[in-house]
């Protein structure tokens, strides 16, 4: 039987309704973001909002273990809906337990991230794991009573399942390796203290460009990949921070820069020039030392006026750059973290934070966008 004119506007309405919903949104054309989506970050994201009339960036990270029966997942519309692009860490869980599971457990963490994707509306950027050139990243294993290190190779194996399970349920959605902490490796092993337990580590042979290298052409060895996570720290909160050239002179990492620049590292040694077209997303972006003061290397330091606006000056004229020239171009710089309470690198609740606001305020000014034409890498 032939549906009638009345019943076919209908059904596809309904069609079209089903296929937008399964469709992605259109990404933040700035570049301005902030890292926590809980508590939502709304003081923070209004300034974006004034500053752009778009939306910015959020950095979200949740731990959803490996129980394949457990469907749960976080509903991010409230963000998406007033246009802000979410990016959401899956861990398998924070330390001692691993932001990946032990590879018995590959398959099962695999599900478990596909489930929790299909059961968050409201993202459509996916990272898998954190740092995990770091020791606190690694799974501790009770059989070996240590932390295990998490090869580039051993990752690149856990993330095509993951990778290949998310896009069965989202095949429009992006999926994203692990970035890696600026500065790490190689290490020996390490005494990782958590309350009155001692964890011991493995050794780490990497320095963290090999490391980053390492992991994503062993990835590609297995299929594709939607873009690049990466994280960039200065050495301190001076624009002058941002700038330096300064470089290591010696262990693993002796001739990579000591501060902002490491951005270089990460395009000139980390990345392929293959994987040059993939846009990159940093997903935490902070100084070495907390915002308020404290913290590592000199505890007198604090946030300067200008830091801000010299981070989101340099990055907008790297991508002005490699726009022309065809190196990879970013597409956020989300500033770690706004989440009082959470750790010490906490933007509210710190004495600078009007000072974040109004340098905050200055950048956006500027309304720095990422470029939407690219230029085939030169050879």
């Amino acid at each position: 039987m032939k549906l009638s004119s009345r019943v076919q506007p209908v059904r596809l309405s309904i069609g079209l309704f089903l296929l937008a919903a399964s469709l992605p949104a259109a990404e933040s054309p700035f570049l301005y973001g902030i890292h926590d989506h809980e508590p939502e970050p709304s003081e923070y994201l209004n300034h974006i909002k004034a500053g752009t009339g778009s939306g910015g960036w959020v950095t979200a990270t949740v731990a959803v273990g490996a129980n394949t029966n457990d469907a749960g997942g976080v509903d991010f519309t409230s963000l998406e809906r007033v246009g802000h692009t979410v990016i959401c860490r899956i861990n398998h869980g924070y330390f001692p337990n691993g932001t990946i599971p032990l590879p018995a457990k590959y398959d099962d963490f695999a599900a478990r991230c596909a489930n929790f994707v299909a059961h968050s509306p409201g993202c459509h950027l996916w990272i898998i794991g954190n740092e995990l050139n770091i020791a606190g990243e690694w799974p501790f294993n009770p059989a070996t009573e240590r932390m295990d290190y998490v090869s580039p190779s051993n990752y690149a194996t856990c993330f095509r399942k993951v990778y290949n399970a998310i896009k069965a349920v989202r095949p429009n959605d992006k999926v994203l390796p692990q970035a890696p902490a600026p500065f790490s490796g190689p290490f020996r092993e390490q005494k990782l203290p958590l309350g009155e337990k001692n964890y011991h580590s493995d050794a780490n042979p990497l320095n963290c460009v090999q490391h980053l290298n390492q992991m994503l052409s062993a990835i590609t060895n297995s299929g594709p990949l939607d873009g690049i996570a990466l994280h960039i720290y200065s050495r301190g909160y001076a624009r002058a921070d941002v700038m330096s050239t300064e470089k290591f002179t010696s262990g693993g990492g002796a001739g990579l820069h000591k501060s902002f620049l490491v951005y270089h590292d990460w395009i000139e040694l980390g990345i392929p020039p293959a994987l040059y077209s993939l846009p990159l997303y940093v997903t935490e972006c902070n100084g070495y030392y907390f915002w308020r003061g404290g913290g590592r290397d000199d505890v007198s330091k604090h946030y300067e006026p200008g830091w801000v606006q010299a981070v989101y000056e340099e990055i907008n004229r790297h991508n002005q750059s490699a726009s022309a020239t065809g190196q990879p171009i970013f597409r956020c710089v989300n500033l770690y973290r706004w989440c009082a309470g959470c750790d010490g690198w906490n933007i509210d609740g710190s004495p600078f934070k009007a000072q974040i606001l109004t340098d905050l305020d200055e950048a956006m000014a500027k309304k720095y966008a990422w470029p939407t034409n690219h230029a085939k890498p030169a050879r």
